[in-house]
Parts: structure tokens; sequence; C-alpha cells
């Protein structure tokens, strides 16, 4: 696996918790809830743990369509084996009980992984967070947060925040229903602001100004950038490159650029 530039060192906090099995029980018997996913799972998948716990329990309680869409989606990165899946849960449930020092993992983050991942993990965040069909500000908040602390810009971090803002309620798999379709059902609920703030330009920019912006993000969303991080991940940076490409079309058609 390649989505770090070189591998995450033994030492840092996310092992050490993990090593530790956060319990002196978990130390005696070397059992704790979860540690299948942990023993069998690499080591971004486990930070994704790491931080949907740190969001899920922005409001002090867990959420259960928060849960099931954790659950959903890790039984989903592991290869829909549902087995894996549950352990995956499992050790989420333990991080929600337990005392764990999220900047530290943010850290390990930002040091060691490149930022197409980086930016399928704000949008597994995002996800997240909106899974309950209602984005309040404080895990707005803690979203950014965790962006800022990976080391996303200002701007590519807003971009994300900014697009599942406008819609609490995102599909988490394709229809069946043709590209086209889909294509032009975005277009249609599309407005200039929104589609600007997708892009992070401003809705007086200039043509050039508009393609520089256009280039840098499908650059950095193209689902190859992400195709070793597996099939989910790859999914979600698909919808999201149609997503940039839609906003950067409608942005030409009402500018006459």
């Amino acid at each position: 696996m390649g989505f770090y530039k070189k591998s995450f060192p033994n030492y840092d906090r996310m092992h050490l918790f993990i090593r530790g099995q956060g319990t002196v029980v978990g130390r005696l018997f070397n059992s704790y809830p979860g540690k299948l996913f942990v023993a069998n799972s690499d080591d971004f998948t486990i930070a994704l743990t790491f931080l949907a716990a740190f969001i899920i329990r922005a409001d002090h309680k867990k959420r259960n369509a928060e849960y099931n869409f954790a659950r959903k989606y890790f039984i989903e990165a592991c290869n829909n084996d549902e087995k894996m899946g549950i352990a995956a849960c499992d050790f989420l449930e333990f991080l929600l009980k337990t005392p764990v020092e999220y900047d530290e993992v943010c850290v390990t983050i930002r040091k060691y992984v490149t930022k197409p991942a980086k930016l399928q993990l704000v949008h597994f965040l995002c996800d997240l967070a909106c899974s309950d069909n209602e984005f309040n500000t404080i895990e707005y908040k803690r979203v950014q947060l965790v962006g800022y602390r990976i080391g996303l810009a200002k701007q590519d971090v807003l971009s994300i925040l900014n697009s599942h803002a406008k819609s609490s309620e995102k599909a988490k798999t394709r229809k069946s229903s043709s590209s086209a379709g889909r294509r032009a059902k975005r277009m249609s609920n599309s407005t200039l602001r929104s589609a600007c703030e997708i892009l992070g330009v401003s809705t007086s920019c200039t043509k050039e100004v508009l393609k520089k912006a256009y280039r840098k993000f499908a650059r950095l969303h193209h689902p190859d950038k992400v195709s070793y991080l597996g099939p989910i991940h790859v999914e979600k940076a698909q919808l999201r490159f149609d997503e940039i490409a839609d906003a950067y079309q409608y942005i030409k058609l009402h500018k006459g650029y």
C-alpha cells in the first residue's frame, strides 16, 4: 500500500495506543474490542476509525445514523467482509469510550499521508457528519479542524465543507440511472455561488483563474490518485471529480467563457 510517503512510525501515538490496548486489562490479556480489524487493516483505514470517533463524539452522544454509516463504510472498505466490518465497529465503540489524543493522530497523518488521501479522509468525515441529515456547527468545526491539522490548505478544506454543507444528505452509492441523467440533475440544481465555492473561486473570477482552479481540483480528486485505497475511495473520488467538472461547466456557461 503506497498512500503514505513511508510507513507510519511505530512510536506515534496511534500505534502506542493500539499496542497498549488502551487498558490494563487489555494489556494483560492481549485482547481488546476490534483487534481483528486492527490486526488486518492498513494504517489509513485505522486512522479513519480514530477520526470517526472524534466526529461522532462532537455532540457528546452517539447517533445511530452516524454509527450505521460507519459500519457500512468499514464493511465496504474491508472488501465486504461482514466479520471485519463488525470488528471495525467494535473498535470504533472502544474509541468512543476511551480518551484518545486525536491531535497526535492528525500529526501522523500530516507527516506521512499523501494529499489525495487526506482529501478522501475529509470527505469521509463530512459524509459521516451528514449521515443523520444534519451537518451542525460543532461537526463542521471539527471536520475543519481535522482538515487543517492534517496539513490541507484552507481553500481545499472549505471547498469540501461547503460542498457537503449545501446538501447534508449525500448519495452513498451510485444509482442505476445513466451518467448523463445524474449529470443533468446536478447541473439543474447548481447555482453560480455554490459552483464557485466548490472550485474555491469568487463569482467574479476571470476565465484564467477559473481554468487554473479547475485543473488543480480535478488533478487532486482524480479517481486514479486513490486507486490504491480501494474501490470505495475510488467511487467517492469519482463523485467528487464529477461534481468539480459540473461546477466548472456551469460557471463557464453562466459567464459565457
